[in-house]
């Protein structure tokens, strides 16, 4: 994660000198960051395979 502030997310200086008080003065990240792009033609072991298609039956036997 980038050296952010809660200030220069755009929060209300009241509220980050609240923040300030409590001891928190930078944000957490709320995900890891996502993972490197494949190079194109490598294999990606740890993709997920595509779900097979669904078919829906109708209820009604028309």
């Amino acid at each position: 994660m980038l050296n952010q502030s809660f200030a220069s997310l755009g929060l209300p200086t009241d509220l980050v000198d609240a923040l300030a008080e409590a001891g928190i003065d930078t944000p957490s990240p709320s995900r890891p960051p996502p993972s490197p792009t494949p190079s194109p033609g490598a294999t990606c072991w740890a993709a997920p395979a595509p779900a097979p298609a669904r078919r829906w039956r109708s209820a009604c036997r028309c």
